[in-house]
């Protein structure tokens, strides 16, 4: 494993600030195709994967709540959402995500934004190896590792793990 993601932090975020509403929810696929637009020429999947993954933890961990509802699985490849794979399975490189909307919240662009500024660069192989950390691995504890299996990855897991890791470091 690499120590690129240990110094990983979060913007400023007021936990109060926008809030998804019913009429507005932000869905993965909508951040996906913000990625993908940030990308200028799209991704491979596995790497959009990595990334919508650390997006969905930088939300919980700094907002303390989803950034999307869209639920995420433990696969032998790490973690995969799962309707952006049904939407793309046959596509090894994503150009573009036509059911995805524009990402209306502002807190979503920001922590989209900060993900992308961070890993957005590294290959989907260290990426693979950076999320498969202590949610991904409770997830599959189950199954071994290499074995496929579809798990799903708890939020609260994501949350308290990537809280930790990501808090920013006390003031002296």
């Amino acid at each position: 494993m690499t120590d690129v993601d240990a110094t990983a932090t979060m913007p400023a975020a007021d936990a109060t600030s926008e809030t998804p509403t019913a009429t507005s929810p932000v869905r993965a696929a909508d951040v996906a195709k913000y990625l993908l637009r940030k990308s200028e020429g799209g991704m491979e999947q596995l790497k959009l994967q990595k990334l919508l993954y650390f997006c969905q933890a930088g939300s919980l961990a700094w907002l303390h709540r989803p950034l999307f509802d869209d639920p995420i699985e433990a696969w032998a490849s790490g973690p995969v959402v799962v309707s952006l794979w049904r939407n793309h399975r046959y596509e090894g490189f994503i150009r573009e995500i036509p059911e995805g909307g524009e990402l209306w919240s502002e807190d979503a662009r920001t922590i989209a934004d900060a993900i992308y500024d961070h890993y957005g660069q590294l290959p989907p192989e260290v990426l693979t190896d950076l999320t498969r950390e202590q949610p991904w691995l409770e997830a599959r504890n189950k199954d071994s590792v290499a074995e496929p299996g579809r798990v799903l990855i708890e939020p609260s897991a994501m949350e308290s793990f990537y809280r930790a890791k990501w808090a920013p470091a006390a003031a002296s």
